[in-house]
């Protein structure tokens, strides 16, 4: 039914090249997008609102009690202790409302609690206003504003907590007013933007109008390994994959993470590992790696020709967060690579491709109570050279963005996901086509069915968690392709699916898709893919 590149498979040097290195969506290689399904095939739960992390401990203790005073009497000065926390322009209006006119006792009362409001309104929790004992002369009322100062700052936690780490992204000096709300908004930036959770736990120093802060950080596991086995390979190469994957945090005290994975088929061997860290105080990420894979052909119409081939990749990344609130998340993303891919039948080498990519991105994300979405654009620049054809370079343009939703009460959810490629050349290497069919994209199809210079995928899912640990769903996936010849092309799929955790070490999905367009004869109407897998 189709013809020339969209059929990966149909020629050798593209099915070649597919095996080795196949660029998935947002920049992402194909195993690196079959790693990133199944981590998010976990029981779906939209993203909640980022919790308060400033816990309020009472304000510092002063001698309270009421004005000297019997009935009423006209205010005519309201006259404030200094403030570090509110504007004079404020208190002044709050003053306003009182000043010039006969007040009674419980007024002077509400006067007070609308200078605690302004507080409340600033998120400032460690400082209130009182109505000391006085005697009123001439219409006058003194307000004291008792604004915490910081007595010590403790950082503390299970495990390895990296305190200088967390102390150099709190800016709250001792000895100076507490800034709970400074402080809000700097633990909010830190919780989103590492792998630190941490939360501050306010308390009454030791000294009168003194605030202590405890900070409790929780990290992540110091280390952790796992195994798995899942069918997302190709026929030619043993759909069958062993594979295991193991992590390292922080080695370094900088949020760092040390990762590698393996992954074996009869036919396949590929394997990453990568490192990264923080480098700024603004929790930019820099990150390092490098993959590699060897496949033989095992199995197809050249499976006796000894097609074997090989792929190496080097990457450099840096991650800057520039907003990061309970609601939004922006960061920008570049990106530089370096890969080399060779082919060869028998002792003949048919093909060599060395390739530099650079890629600029944006990355943005907005949860709510409910729902949370996310979008990703990046645009990539890539030089080849091949032993088959001149030099040329090239521009793509890759993004997707993710929309979860709870309906109501009813316990359901839906996720839509939408992927593509923008190219500015008709003829790109194999390696940099968009492909369509397989997990992450199309369902109930071989992986890479349909590949292009342009393209897009989608898909509707419809879920309903179980006890937070099980998850059943049904969805529709389409996508499309757009090359030579012909000029377009597309399929689609519905299926079921199902995954979950069991005794929270082991995992399992399950993804069963049946193919609503006929690709190539052999197609099965209903294509199983799975993936089993433990943890330590």
């Amino acid at each position: 039914m189709y013809r020339g590149m969209f059929l990966i498979g149909s020629a050798l040097l593209p099915c070649l090249a597919h095996a080795q290195n196949s660029s998935g969506t947002a920049g992402k290689d194909t195993a690196q997008r079959i790693d990133g399904y199944y981590e998010q095939r976990q029981p779906l739960q939209p993203e909640r609102p980022v919790v308060d992390p400033v816990q309020p401990a009472p304000p510092p203790a002063g001698q309270r009690g009421l004005a000297d005073v019997r009935g009423s009497f006209v205010l005519n000065e309201v006259r404030f202790s200094p403030s570090a926390l509110l504007p004079k322009a404020t208190l002044d209006a709050i003053a306003a409302r009182y000043q010039g006119r006969e007040v009674h006792l419980a007024e002077l009362e509400t006067l007070v609690a609308d200078v605690n409001a302004a507080y409340e309104a600033a998120g400032i929790s460690t400082a209130r206003a009182l109505l000391r004992e006085q005697s009123i002369n001439e219409g006058r009322v003194d307000v004291t504003l008792l604004e915490g100062t910081l007595g010590t700052l403790e950082v503390t936690g299970e495990g390895k907590v990296p305190v200088r780490f967390v102390e150099r992204r709190v800016r709250q000096p001792v000895g100076e007013v507490v800034r709970s709300d400074r402080l809000r908004d700097e633990l909010i930036y830190l919780n989103r933007t590492t792998d630190l959770q941490v939360r501050a736990l306010m308390r009454p120093g030791q000294a009168a109008g003194q605030t202590d802060i405890v900070l409790l950080a929780e990290v992540p596991d110091r280390s952790n390994w796992g195994v798995f086995v899942d069918n997302s390979g190709v026929e030619t190469t043993g759909r069958e994959r062993y594979g295991a994957h193991g992590q390292f945090w922080g080695l370094a005290g900088i949020s760092d993470l040390l990762a590698g994975s393996v992954a074996w088929s009869r036919g396949g061997l590929e394997g990453r590992i990568g490192y990264s860290g923080i480098v700024n105080t603004r929790n930019g990420r820099v990150g390092a790696s490098v993959s590699r894979s060897q496949i033989n052909i095992i199995d197809g119409a050249y499976r006796a020709l000894d097609i074997t081939g090989e792929s190496t990749s080097y990457g450099l990344d840096f991650t800057q967060p520039w907003v990061a609130t309970p609601n939004w998340l922006l960061s920008t993303i570049a990106n530089v690579s370096r890969s080399n891919s060779v082919s060869d039948i028998g002792d003949v080498r048919v093909s060599e491709v060395d390739s530099t990519t650079v890629t600029l991105g944006v990355s943005t994300g907005y949860r709510n109570d409910g729902y949370d979405w996310t979008f990703y654009q990046g645009v990539s620049r890539i030089r080849t050279d091949e032993t088959l054809a001149e030099g040329r370079a090239f521009t793509t343009a890759n993004g997707s963005t993710s929309w979860t939703q709870r309906i109501g009460s009813s316990g359901l959810l839906y996720r839509a996901q939408l992927g593509w490629q923008f190219s500015n050349g008709d003829f790109l290497p194999s390696s940099n086509l968009f492909q369509v069919g397989g997990i992450g994209s199309v369902r109930g199809y071989v992986r890479g069915t349909l590949s292009g210079v342009k393209g897009y995928f989608g898909s509707v899912e419809l879920h309903r968690p179980y006890r937070q640990a099980h998850d059943v769903y049904v969805f529709f996936d389409h996508g499309e392709v757009r090359g030579d010849y012909p000029t377009s092309a597309s399929i689609s799929s519905v299926g079921v699916g199902l995954n979950g955790q069991l005794a929270k070490r082991y995992s399992y999905s399950l993804d069963l898709g049946h193919p609503l367009d006929k690709v190539l004869q052999d197609d099965d109407s209903l294509r199983a893919d799975f993936r089993i897998s433990a943890r330590w």
